[in-house]
């Protein structure tokens, strides 16, 4: 294991994300989007519909259903 001498540390980070890291942030990011202009569009039956025919067509990708459900897919 290669020592890292103490001022050089900030030069460093992990390249994965702990869960509760990624809790914290994801916390935060809709803290952000509650207290902005943004507004949530919902998924609507048929668009729900059409991404899941979309992800078994192509089964062969690795798309999850946000991605599918994304207009420009639809």
């Amino acid at each position: 294991m290669k020592i890292i001498s103490r001022d050089r540390m900030d030069n460093y980070a992990k390249d994965v994300v702990t869960g509760a890291e990624a809790g914290l942030i994801r916390s935060r990011v809709l803290e952000e989007i509650d207290q902005s202009p943004t507004t949530i569009e919902r998924v609507s039956v048929t668009d729900e519909a059409r991404a899941r025919e979309i992800i078994r067509q192509y089964d062969d990708k690795n798309s999850s259903l946000t991605d599918a459900t994304n207009t420009y897919y639809l």
